[in-house]
């Protein structure tokens, strides 16, 4: 067995663990990235340079690279040439027109407003109350009717998650005998 396929010590296994863990806010950003400049969409045809998705999304080539490789390395995008991005079956999922998309429940996940209130969930856990009142001054769902393009991220969220979700749902739950499953409450 050569020294670079040799087996990590425990301790450099742990740490490299925490160390993913501790930055995984740098793959969810670049992931909001991909996302919003539709990199996945734009692959679909097959490999395509990052020059080429650079000049197609008005961004800087060298930037974009270092993003999809970042990406790569845990599997989203594979550099199939030098500098030459295409996607994996999990980079599949981010086109907007899958039909197994999770691109609606990725953009709501990786959304900058995430960030900001993940930022404090120590008053969360101190007070055992919701960061997002803390963070923005109101709860979520008045906060949405602030921010029209949020509300519109987080329900087709909900929409997109329902659907991924539904099909598992509705294999591993008997039914039979089932009337009624949501109804409304009579007065």
């Amino acid at each position: 067995m050569s020294d670079a396929t040799a087996e990590l010590p425990p301790e450099v296994a742990a740490a490299q663990l925490m160390y993913q863990l501790g930055t995984g806010y740098m793959l969810s950003s670049a992931l909001q990235v991909v996302l919003k400049l539709g990199i996945a969409d734009r692959l679909a045809g097959g490999p395509v340079t990052t020059a080429a998705l650079a000049q197609a999304t008005g961004v800087k080539e060298d930037a974009l690279y270092r993003l999809l490789r970042a990406l790569a390395s845990v599997g989203a995008f594979k550099e199939t040439a030098a500098r030459e991005f295409a996607l994996t079956l999990p980079g599949e999922l981010l086109r907007a027109d899958h039909p197994h998309s999770v691109r609606p429940m990725l953009l709501w996940i990786s959304s900058p407003f995430h960030f900001r209130v993940y930022s404090n969930m120590m008053h969360a856990v101190r007070t055992g109350k919701p960061a997002v009142a803390e963070t923005v001054g109101v709860p979520v769902f008045e906060y949405f009717t602030r921010d029209h393009d949020l509300s519109e991220i987080f329900n087709d969220a909900m929409t997109n998650f329902s659907t991924v979700i539904a099909p598992a749902v509705l294999a591993s739950y008997d039914f039979a005998g089932v009337n009624v499953l949501v109804g409304t409450a009579r007065r």
